[in-house]
């Protein structure tokens, strides 16, 4: 299964990254790993991640840091929708 990512995802993940290089570098390659494999993983197991209250969305949380993935399932693609800070405002939905 081919992992696409929507813009909001891109986004969210490049200020994920950047906040953590300023705030703990000694640590930022650790979740950065565990992030992308999370993600990696959905290529291989798209049904993995629980449903969530929005129509096909999944959310994938990773183990140990506060950071939740979002996906959909789209014929042979697993779209990353979003990865936020489960401690901060739920998802919206909207792409």
């Amino acid at each position: 299964m081919i992992v696409r990512y929507s813009r909001r995802a891109q986004g969210n993940i490049g200020a994920i990254y950047n906040y953590l290089d300023e705030q703990a570098p000694a640590a930022t390659r650790k979740v950065k790993d565990l992030i992308e494999r999370r993600i990696m993983s959905l290529s291989y197991f798209p049904l993995m991640a629980p449903k969530t209250d929005s129509p096909g969305a999944r959310g994938l949380s990773l183990t140990r840091y506060p950071y939740k993935i979002y996906s959909e399932i789209e014929g042979e693609e697993a779209w990353i929708l979003d990865i936020r800070d489960a401690r901060r405002q739920p998802r919206d939905g909207r792409n």
